[in-house]
């Protein structure tokens, strides 16, 4: 297990966080990895914390700490012998005020410090927050003080413990590697250098401000609607899965907690899209909790600081957040809670996130571990977290589970409450008795070396399959019971879907029976088991989806998970066999993004054959397609691309030989997916009689024709065995055609069949 991390009783401390499958993400700051950490620091620093004082900064409006700390060592950057770290947060008499960005230093400790620009009034000084520092213990190595914290700088020990003097060493040798070679950094770490236009906020206001009047419940969640298969096929998994629980704790959820209700300055009205979704996730607190969260009748536009009023304060850029704070934002901080804390009580909260971002309430796009787009309700989730008192899981002990105030990986990092978030909420406030599992296709461990829990995404195995093929998921997926009552063998339906996170065009799979009972606030971990998919599911690129089946389920928002954004399960055609005959027949079905369709029929010269999705022949697609025909060798005889408007056919393809071709259905584009009709017939051959004149007065070669259906194909040629042929018009509906080329003075044979 993790090591035990002390917390400082005046500041939220941070503890070391999960290195994991990649890198985590956070609610209040956004990831780097080693090399990015040294390329956004001023400074790289060993140094020991000599004193902190506590003050309020200038506006009088935070309370701030300033640690004087004596350099012993400069890896990167110049500058005095001793200098001073500030951030937010301390105590001033009777008056505490905490952040959710602060990472306190303890006296006399010493640490590797990644440090900003030390003259620009920050929030934390240290690049990332709690990702820049290294601390010397507690523990050792080899008899040597260990370094420990939540740096991802500590990925140079390659995993292994490593003492923090030859740490210092290790990173000093990657510090000058970096100089010589330095990181270009990806543009989703780096904030906007304005504000990101459709981002509301609040006015600060200075001094008693209104007071809250009459105030209500929070508007409702509305609850996604999981699709339900019309015939289910049930499988019982073949072995019980593990069943853990949570700790029992004392009180550890939470130091300072509110007084219930707490009553929110919510968004305004004019604040779309972003109203009501602040009081969405208010809402979602309140289905465990009661009578915790309440909103104001009527909101103001404004917010203050230390007036007992609670503020959604909207997203503030560097402006507004130094006229209020007298701070600014460093790169990778998205938000932060404010909090006042007097008489073991939460007096007031303060929500403030970062409008220099892009954030979305679309959890595919929020989830997307290749953006720097940030999510709005998860983080919204997590900020109200704390200002009802709720603190990090990690900072009093031990954590291998989930929890929306964890620091969860970015991809796994949806607006979900979790069992440890109902079981705080619980313990503080009491609770309303609830039906409700929770699922996610994520799971956590323990990390040996940190407090902090790892997360392992999930996938299907193989990554690619055909049609009617079976696959599983990789690793074992997730179940949590986050209520009060005993759920008996779980049914989970078993999807796939071409979008994440949306259950557009989903397929269904198989239905899983999961034999265990999950108590309240029993974790259980199902083992994959073997899944078939239906022999029809479209071509391309799917995720994976598992969603709870139970009917008396009082939440729906957390009953579905997805496998990762970049783990798709690529399903390929089997050969679909057709047997074209005098009559146009279709044949139905639908794409997956990069998906393609296989037919196969056996030609013959002395028949010509028709394929089309155009709607005068009965067919039909929802996206913009591409036909294609190929021989038995894979050379390209015949394409049609959007032939009427963005769908395609080829008509009056004669094969050259007798023996079976290839017919290949596609979108045009990488994202092209959908349902579509293909209608196909054979037509025999008939004679056709030709006529060749001039007209003069066009100088063209006239063509007329008898005998035969439309569509023709008519070719020109220098050569009379055509070797040299050129076709002049496919599926031509016509009885005659003009060739421009009389004048050429040349010699041409035309063929028209």
């Amino acid at each position: 297990m993790g090591r035990q991390v002390a917390r400082n009783t005046m500041l939220a401390s941070i503890v070391a966080l999960a290195l994991g499958t990649g890198l985590p993400a956070r609610a209040h700051t956004l990831p780097l990895d080693a090399a990015q950490l040294v390329a956004l620091s001023r400074h790289v620093i060993v140094v020991r914390v000599l004193g902190a004082n506590a003050h309020w900064n200038d506006q009088h409006t935070l309370i701030v700490t300033d640690y004087r700390v004596q350099v012993e060592r400069r890896l990167k950057g110049d500058g005095a012998d001793e200098i001073t770290v500030s951030m937010a947060g301390g105590t001033v008499g009777t008056v505490t005020h905490d952040t959710c960005l602060t990472t306190p230093l303890d006296l006399g400790a010493r640490y590797v410090l990644f440090l900003h620009d030390l003259a620009t009034p920050a929030l934390n000084h240290l690049v990332g927050a709690y990702q820049g520092f290294v601390r010397e213990g507690p523990g050792s190595v080899n008899g040597r003080p260990a370094a420990t914290g939540p740096s991802p700088a500590l990925s140079l020990a390659g995993g292994a413990p490593i003492s923090f003097d030859d740490f210092a060493e290790r990173l000093t040798a990657f510090v000058l590697r970096q100089e010589a070679d330095p990181v270009v950094l990806p543009a989703r770490l780096l904030p906007r250098a304005g504000r990101v236009l459709g981002l509301p906020s609040k006015t600060f206001v200075r001094g008693p401000q209104q007071a809250p009047g009459p105030d209500a419940l929070p508007a409702a969640t509305p609850l996604a609607v999981i699709p339900q298969p019309e015939r289910r096929v049930f499988v019982n998994a073949p072995a019980a899965p593990d069943v853990r629980r949570i700790p029992q704790r004392q009180g550890f959820e939470y130091t300072y907690r509110a007084d219930a209700p707490e009553v929110m300055n919510q968004l305004l009205p004019s604040n779309t899209p972003w109203f009501p979704y602040d009081q969405y996730m208010m809402s979602y607190w309140n289905f465990y909790a009661g009578d915790l969260f309440r909103v104001r009748t009527t909101p103001t536009g404004s917010y203050g600081r230390d007036d007992g009023n609670n503020d959604i304060c909207g997203f503030l850029d560097n402006t507004q957040l130094n006229a209020t704070f007298g701070r600014v934002w460093k790169p990778t901080e998205i938000g932060v809670a404010f909090r006042t804390l007097d008489g073991g009580k939460v007096i007031e909260a303060d929500i403030v996130l970062n409008a220099t971002y892009p954030w979305t309430l679309d959890e595919a796009e929020a989830t997307d571990g290749g953006t720097a787009t940030c999510g709005f309700r998860s983080t919204m989730l997590h900020e109200l977290g704390h200002a009802w008192g709720l603190n990090h899981p990690w900072e009093y002990q031990d954590v291998w589970w989930d929890a929306v105030m964890n620091y969860s990986t970015k991809t796994a990092r949806t607006a979900v409450l979790w069992t440890d978030d109902t079981l705080g909420v619980r313990t503080a406030y009491g609770g309303v008795p609830r039906n409700d599992l929770a699922l996610s296709l994520w799971t956590t461990q323990d990390d040996p070396a940190s407090n902090a829990a790892l997360y392992f995404q999930n996938s299907a195995s193989p990554l690619g399959i055909f049609q009617g093929g079976v696959f599983s998921l990789a690793q074992p997926y997730k179940i949590e019971n986050a209520g009060t009552v005993t759920v008996t063998n779980p049914s989970v339906d078993v999807f796939l879907t071409p979008v994440r996170i949306s259950w557009d065009s989903a397929v269904y799979v198989q239905t899983l029976i999961e034999p265990v009972s999950v108590d309240p606030g029993a974790i259980v971990y199902p083992q994959p088991t073997p899944l078939t998919i239906p022999v029809n599911t479209p071509p391309g690129l799917h995720f994976v989806a598992f969603a709870l089946t139970d009917p008396l389920d009082e939440w729906g928002d957390n009953n579905a998970g997805w496998s990762d954004f970049d783990r798709h399960l690529m399903v390929n055609s089997l050969d679909w066999w057709l047997a074209p005959a005098s009559f146009w027949q279709p044949f139905g079905g639908a794409i997956a993004p990069v998906g393609t369709w296989v037919f196969k029929f056996d030609g013959v010269p002395w028949a010509s054959y028709d394929f089309s999705l155009c709607t005068v022949d009965g067919g039909s697609a929802s996206f913009s397609t591409v036909l294609r025909i190929y021989d038995v060798g894979g050379a390209l005889l015949a394409q049609g691309v959007e032939n009427c408007g963005t769908v395609s056919r080829i008509l009056g393809f004669i094969p050259p030989l007798s023996g079976p071709y290839t017919v290949k259905l596609s979108g045009e584009f990488a994202s092209s997916r959908g349902p579509f009709t293909l209608r196909y017939r054979k037509t025999g051959m008939q004679p056709v009689q030709l006529f060749v004149g001039k007209d003069l007065q066009t100088a063209s070669v006239r063509l007329d024709w008898q005998g035969g259906q439309p569509s023709f194909d008519i070719e020109r040629a220098t050569r009379p065995d055509f070797a040299d042929g050129v076709l002049l018009q496919q599926g031509w509906q016509g009885m005659g055609y003009e060739d421009p080329v009389l004048s050429d003075g040349g010699i041409y044979f035309y063929r028209v069949q």
